[in-house]
């Protein structure tokens, strides 16, 4: 049986084990899922005993075989200190066409989505999907590069940081590019508008 839990607001998750998905028994036929789905900016805030409030697969404290999903029209915020990880056989992340996804970590959106490896060893795990037609949004505290999870092209994009963000890659934006605070620097990459 798939385990689906729909977020509508913020999500605090205390030091956790989501070892095997969110009842001990995802499967690859069943796989959980956690579902942002709210109006209005979502925070999800990890606080965890490990460093920057990652959620390591392994150790009892992580999670592992969990799709993660932010729905279109939702924007989920993750920041400085979050950093999702998702992993095992069947674990995703997921930001369709029409979903906003703002990274106030450091490393960006490859900071604030990571794959989980189990005691040093490779990934097995699939590749975050990153829509097109998703939006993008850098806010932190400190410089950003947008990293290199983020798309070639997107629909918009939005630099909100005082300390500056440096692309990791060009980009054509579709929609909206708004230099809300700070610069864009751009280096040997081109942002095609």
């Amino acid at each position: 049986v798939q385990n689906e839990m729909f977020v509508y607001g913020n999500f605090y998750m205390e030091s956790i084990n989501w070892h095997e998905g969110l009842r001990g028994n995802s499967t690859l036929a069943h796989p959980d899922s956690v579902i942002f789905c709210g109006s209005g900016i979502q925070r999800f805030t990890v606080n965890t005993q490990y460093p920057h409030g990652q959620l390591f697969h392994g150790d009892y404290h992580g999670i592992s075989n969990i799709r993660f999903t932010v729905r279109p029209g939702s924007t989920l915020y993750l920041d400085d200190t979050t950093q999702v990880g998702y992993g095992g056989s069947i674990g995703t992340f997921t930001l369709p066409s029409g979903a906003t996804l703002i990274s106030g970590h450091a490393g960006g959106l490859n900071g604030s989505i990571l794959p989980y490896t189990d005691k040093g060893e490779p990934p097995d795990m699939l590749a975050p999907s990153f829509s097109t037609g998703a939006n993008y949004a850098f806010n932190s505290n400190s410089a950003q590069v947008t990293g290199v999870y983020l798309p070639s092209s997107v629909n918009n994009l939005t630099i909100n940081n005082g300390h500056g963000v440096t692309s990791s890659g060009s980009v054509q934006v579709n929609g909206t590019l708004a230099l809300t605070s700070g610069k864009l620097t751009t280096g040997a990459n081109v942002v095609t508008i």
